[in-house]
C-alpha cells in the first residue's frame, strides 16, 4: 500500500516540471478550466452573500501551480469581493511555479506556501480564521483516512469555516493518480460523516464515457484550429450531476443549535 501511495504522489509531482495549468496554448482545455473556475467562484460568491460580506479569507488547499487560486482571486475582485487567499501545497515545485507566476500580487492578498495544512494551522494559532477552504480536484488524490484527517483539522482549528469542493465524477475514467471518483451520494456522505452539512451537489461539464478516447484525439486536433474548437464549448457548462464529469459541493458547519 505504501508503494502505491508513493507512486500516485510521484505521478502528481512529476507533472510540475512545467506550470501546466497556465498553458493557454491548449485552447480547448483552457476554456474548460476557465469555465469550471467560474462555477467555483459562483459558489464562493454565494457564500459571501450568505455571510453578507464583501471581504473573505480563503485557503486553497492543494493549490498546485496556483493558476486556479489566481483566477478565483481575480474573479472575486471582479465581483466586488476582496479575497485574502493563501494557496498551500506540499509539492515544492508547484509552489515555486505559483510564486513565479503571481509573486507580484503577494501584497494584494494572494500568496502561496509550501506547507501541509496541519503545519499551517498549527503555526497559525487559535485566533486564525478563514471563511472557507477550497479543495479543487484534491480529495480524489487522498486515501479515505487522509480525507477524514483533513476535515478533522479544519473542524478543530477553523470551527466556523466552510469547505468548497470539486471532484471528478464516476462519469469520467479514474486517473492513475486518483484513488476514486465520486457519485453525488458519495460526495455528500463524505462531507456529512465529517460534520459538514451539504446542500445541492452541482455538476459541470459533459463528455460521453464511450467517446472519451475519440474526444481526446479530437481535442488535440481542435487545439490547432481556433475556429473549430469553439464548437466544443457547449460541453463546458453546468450540467445535471447524473451527466456531469465534475461535481461541486459546499460543506457548511451546521448552526450550533443543530449540532449534536
Amino acid at each position: 500500500m505504501a508503494s502505491a501511495v508513493q507512486d500516485k504522489h510521484a505521478i502528481q509531482q512529476a507533472q510540475y516540471v512545467s506550470a501546466y495549468h497556465w498553458d493557454d496554448r491548449k485552447r480547448v482545455e483552457a476554456r474548460r478550466y476557465l469555465r469550471m473556475t467560474e462555477t467555483l467562484v459562483a459558489q464562493i460568491a454565494a457564500l459571501a452573500a450568505n455571510k453578507k460580506q464583501t471581504e473573505l479569507s480563503l485557503i486553497d488547499f492543494g493549490c498546485g501551480d496556483g493558476r486556479s487560486s489566481f483566477l478565483v482571486w481575480r474573479m472575486l475582485r471582479e465581483r466586488g469581493i476582496t479575497a485574502r487567499l493563501l494557496g498551500v501545497d506540499i509539492t515544492g515545485k508547484a509552489i515555486e511555479w505559483a510564486k513565479t507566476k503571481t509573486g507580484h500580487l503577494a501584497d494584494q492578498g494572494l500568496d502561496f506556501r509550501n506547507v501541509s495544512l496541519e503545519t499551517l494551522l498549527a503555526e497559525a494559532g487559535p485566533d486564525r480564521n478563514a471563511d472557507a477552504v477550497i479543495m479543487r480536484e484534491v480529495i480524489e488524490h487522498l486515501q479515505e483516512e487522509e480525507i477524514d484527517q483533513v476535515f478533522g483539522l479544519i473542524r478543530a482549528n477553523l470551527p466556523e469555516c466552510g469547505v468548497i469542493i470539486t471532484v471528478p465524477s464516476t462519469n469520467s475514467p479514474t486517473d492513475a493518480k486518483h484513488y476514486r471518483h465520486y457519485t453525488p451520494q458519495h460526495l455528500r456522505q463524505t462531507l456529512e460523516r465529517n460534520g459538514f452539512s451539504c446542500g445541492q451537489v452541482r455538476g459541470f461539464g459533459f463528455r460521453p464515457a464511450a467517446l472519451y478516447g475519440p474526444l481526446r484525439w479530437l481535442k488535440a486536433k481542435l487545439n490547432k484550429k481556433p475556429v473549430i474548437w469553439r464548437l466544443m464549448n457547449w460541453m463546458w457548462q453546468p450540467m445535471p450531476p447524473k451527466w456531469a464529469i465534475t461535481l461541486v459541493a459546499v460543506g457548511q458547519v451546521p448552526p450550533a443549535s443543530d449540532r449534536s
